[in-house]
C-alpha cells in the first residue's frame, strides 16, 4: 500500500485504462498497458478500478509525451479482502468450536469502521470487499447467552486476503422445579399431590424467587456452573426431605430441583357429658371444660369451656391420644386411642364422659313439726347420714350434707337422731340418681322435750296465723322444773324431758293480755316431744279530742280549739276527762270493740254524735273525736225611732211588752 510496485507485487490484468482524448486499452496478464502512435503532447490517463479492488493512490494521472520518447503512468491497486468467522455455542467453555457445538444465528457483528452484519443460521458471518487493513470486530451478545471470551477482536486484512474472527458464547441455562405437598411422604410428586405456592427459593448467588400458585419456580438466564438451592419452609409445613440441593447447569440446559413438604395437620375433638349414654352428643349434652387431653410426645392441652380441644401444627404421622378423666366424671368409652394425621389433614377424636351425681340435703330442727324446713328453722350439725353403699357423711354446722361422685342408681339414705332430738318425720329416704344429676333428701328432727311459741294473736283466734309474730322475752315455767325464756321469735324449748305430764305456766308480760289460758297441761311420751303454744295480744290505746266545731262541719279545722274538762266514758266502765287541749287517752286497753260516750258540758251542744263505736287491734290505737259547739246569746232593744234614722238616738225610749219570736218558736217579751 506504499503506491510503489515492490518485489512480489504482481500486475493486474484486464484493467481498463482510458486516455482523455478518447482511446482506451486493457492491461495484459502482467498488468501492463501501452498506447502507441501517440502524438506528442500532454495527456490525462484514467484507470477504471475493477470490482474487488480499490485504488491505493490516484485513479488519474497527467503525462507529457515528448517527440520520439515514452511516458510512464502506473496505477497502484489493492485487491479487497474478507473478514469472516463464526459465533458458536461453546458448551465446554474451551473457546474453541468443537464437534457438536452449534453456531448461533442472528447475532450482530459490527466493524469499527461502521458496517455490521448478522450471523446466519449456522452462526457464520462474512464481511466481503474489505480494504486491506486492521479492523476491530464487536459481537452483540444476544439475550440468553453469555460470552466465554472477548466480545471484540482486532484482525488485519491483507490485500485480497481473508481474516478470521470467531466468538464463543454459552447459552444461559435455567434452574427449575416444584415445591409440593408430599401427601404420602415418599419424597416424590405423585398424582394428586398439589404444589405449594408462595415458598421462597434461594440460589447460592443470593438470588431468590417465590413459587407460583402451582408450586413451580424457575431461575432463568443462569450461567453454566454449580449452584446450591435452599427453601424457607413456610409456617404450617414441615420438610419431608432436604431443604437444600446442589445442581449443575450446562450451557443452555435446565436443572431440576424439587422439594417435598407436608402440611402440618390438626387433631381436634370434644369431651362431653353423655347424659343418655348413647355415645353421641345430643341436645342438652354440654362439653366439659378443663379436661386434660395428651398427645404422644408429652404434649397436653386443656379443653375449653365448651369442651373442645385442638392440637395444631401437627406433623403428619400416627399419634396416641389420651384423656385424664376429671373428678366427678367417669369414662363411657375409651380414654385413649390412636389417630393417623395425613398431610394437611384434620383428625377428630371425641371422648365421652358421664358426670357423676350428687346426693345432698339438710337435717333441720323442725320446730313447727310440719316436715318442711321453714325460713326460721335452722340446720342440725353433727348428724351422721348413711348411704346404702356404706358411705357416710356428717352434717356441717348448718345441717347440710353432700355425697359427691355418685354413680347413677338407686340409694337408700338413713339418719340416726342425735341425743336430745327425736325424728319429726321419716329417718330413711330412697332416691334415684341420674347421670350427672343431683337429688335432695332432707330429714326433720325435733328437740326431745317440751317446746312451743308465744305469739301476738292479732286476730284473737288463738292460732298463730301468717303474719302473727312471736313475742320474745316471755318466761315459761315447767312444773317443778326450770324456766325458759322465749327467743326473739317467741320460741321456747325444754330439752331432755322425761316421759310424763307437766303443767306449763306463762308469766304474762306487761302490755299484753292472754287470749287463752296462761297455763297448759302437756304430756311427754317416752323419747317424744310435746307442744304448747300461748296466744297473747298487746294492750292497745283509745284516744281522741273534743273540739269546738265553729263551722259545724264535724271536722276539727284550723282555729277550732279543743274543749277541756269534758268526760269520756267507755261502755265497759272506765272514764276519763279531756285535757285543756281537748284530748283524751285510754291506755292498756284490751283489744276488742268499744263504745265511747261524751258528756256534753253546760253551755255546749253536740254538733255530731255523742257516742262512737271503735275496734282496737292487738297493740293498736283507735281514734274517736267528738264535735261540740258553745251555746250563744241573742239580745237587743225595741225603741221609738222618733227621727226615723234606724238608730236609737238620745231621748228615744225603749218600748216594753213587745214579743220577739225565734224561728224555732221560742219567744221573749221586751221589758218595760
Amino acid at each position: 500500500g506504499n503506491g510503489a510496485q515492490d518485489s512480489g507485487e504482481p500486475g493486474i490484468a484486464g484493467v481498463a485504462i482510458t486516455r482523455d482524448d478518447g482511446p482506451d486499452t486493457t492491461t495484459g496478464v502482467e498488468g501492463s498497458y501501452r498506447f502507441t502512435d501517440v502524438v506528442p503532447g500532454g495527456y490525462i490517463l484514467f484507470v477504471t478500478v475493477p470490482a474487488g479492488y480499490v485504488s491505493v493512490g490516484q485513479t488519474s494521472r497527467m503525462v507529457d509525451v515528448v517527440n520520439g520518447s515514452s511516458a510512464q503512468a502506473n496505477f497502484a491497486l489493492q485487491a479487497q479482502g474478507v473478514i469472516q468467522g463464526v459465533v458458536f455455542e461453546d458448551r465446554n467453555g474451551n473457546g474453541t468450536q468443537d464437534i457438536g457445538e452449534p453456531g448461533v444465528g442472528g447475532v450482530t457483528i459490527n466493524r469499527d469502521d461502521g458496517p455490521g452484519t448478522t450471523t446466519g443460521d449456522d452462526g457464520s458471518y462474512r464481511f466481503a470487499s474489505v480494504n486491506a487493513g486492521a479492523y476491530t470486530l464487536f459481537v452483540s451478545v444476544p439475550s440468553g447467552l453469555v460470552p466465554i471470551g472477548q466480545t471484540s477482536r482486532t484482525v488485519n486484512v491483507p490485500s485480497g486476503g481473508s481474516a478470521q474472527a470467531n466468538f464463543s458464547l454459552q447459552a444461559q441455562g435455567a434452574i427449575q422445579g416444584v415445591v409440593f405437598d408430599d401427601l404420602n411422604g415418599n419424597n416424590r410428586q405423585d398424582a394428586g399431590e398439589p404444589g405449594i405456592g408462595g415458598v421462597m427459593v434461594s440460589r447460592s448467588t443470593g438470588v431468590t424467587t417465590t413459587t407460583s400458585l402451582d408450586g413451580s419456580f424457575r431461575f432463568s438466564n443462569v450461567s453454566v456452573g454449580s449452584y446450591t438451592l435452599s427453601i424457607a419452609v413456610p409456617a404450617g409445613y414441615v420438610a419431608v426431605g432436604r431443604t437444600s440441593r446442589t445442581v449443575s447447569v450446562a450451557s443452555g440446559g435446565a436443572a431440576q430441583a424439587n422439594f417435598s413438604m407436608q402440611a402440618q395437620g390438626v387433631i381436634q375433638g370434644l369431651v362431653f357429658d353423655d347424659r343418655n349414654g348413647n355415645g353421641v352428643q345430643d341436645n342438652g349434652e354440654t362439653g366439659i371444660g378443663g379436661a386434660t387431653v395428651a398427645r404422644s410426645g408429652g404434649i397436653t392441652i386443656a379443653t375449653g369451656l365448651d369442651g373442645t380441644y385442638r392440637f395444631t401444627d401437627v406433623v403428619p404421622g400416627i399419634y396416641a391420644l389420651s384423656i385424664t378423666v376429671p373428678d366427678g366424671y367417669v369414662a363411657v368409652g375409651q380414654t385413649s386411642r390412636t389417630v393417623n394425621v395425613t398431610s394437611g389433614g384434620s383428625v377428630r377424636s371425641n371422648f365421652i364422659l358421664q358426670a357423676r351425681g350428687v346426693i345432698q340435703g339438710v337435717v333441720f330442727d323442725d320446730f313447727n313439726g310440719n316436715g318442711v324446713q321453714d325460713a326460721d328453722e335452722t340446720g342440725v350439725g353433727g348428724v351422721v347420714v348413711s348411704q346404702s353403699t356404706g358411705v357416710t357423711a356428717t352434717t356441717s354446722l348448718d345441717g347440710s350434707y353432700r355425697f359427691s361422685n355418685v354413680s347413677p342408681g338407686s340409694y337408700t339414705l338413713s339418719i340416726a337422731a342425735p341425743a336430745g332430738y327425736v325424728p319429726s318425720g321419716q329417718t330413711t329416704s330412697t332416691v334415684n340418681v341420674a347421670i350427672g344429676g343431683s337429688v335432695q333428701a332432707n330429714f326433720a328432727l325435733q328437740v326431745q322435750g317440751v317446746l312451743g311459741v308465744v305469739f301476738d294473736d292479732l286476730n284473737g283466734n288463738n292460732q298463730q296465723d301468717s303474719g302473727e309474730q312471736g313475742i320474745g322475752g316471755v318466761s315459761i315455767t315447767l312444773e317443778d322444773g326450770p324456766t325458759a325464756t322465749t327467743s326473739l321469735d317467741g320460741k321456747y324449748r325444754f330439752g331432755n324431758v322425761a316421759a310424763g305430764s307437766y303443767m306449763l305456766y306463762l308469766d304474762l308480760p306487761a302490755g299484753y293480755v292472754a287470749v287463752g289460758r296462761t297455763n297448759r297441761l302437756v304430756t311427754v311420751a317416752s323419747g317424744g316431744s310435746a307442744r304448747a303454744n300461748f296466744a297473747l295480744q298487746a294492750q292497745s290505746v283509745l284516744q281522741g279530742v273534743v273540739f269546738d266545731d265553729l263551722n259545724g262541719n264535724g271536722a276539727q279545722d284550723v282555729g277550732e280549739a279543743g274543749v277541756g274538762g269534758v268526760t269520756i266514758t267507755r261502755d265497759d266502765g272506765p272514764n276519763t276527762t279531756t285535757g285543756m287541749d281537748g284530748s283524751y287517752l285510754f291506755t292498756s286497753v284490751v283489744p276488742g270493740g268499744y263504745t265511747l260516750f261524751v258528756g256534753v258540758p253546760a253551755g255546749y251542744v253536740s254538733s255530731g254524735q255523742t257516742s262512737r263505736v271503735v275496734n282496737v287491734a292487738s297493740g293498736g290505737s283507735a281514734q274517736a273525736n267528738f264535735a261540740v259547739q258553745a251555746q250563744g246569746v241573742i239580745q237587743g232593744v225595741v225603741f221609738d225611732d222618733r227621727n226615723g234614722n234606724g238608730a236609737q238616738d238620745s231621748g228615744e225610749p225603749g218600748v216594753g211588752g213587745e214579743v220577739i219570736s225565734q224561728r224555732n218558736g221560742v219567744t221573749a217579751t221586751t221589758s218595760v
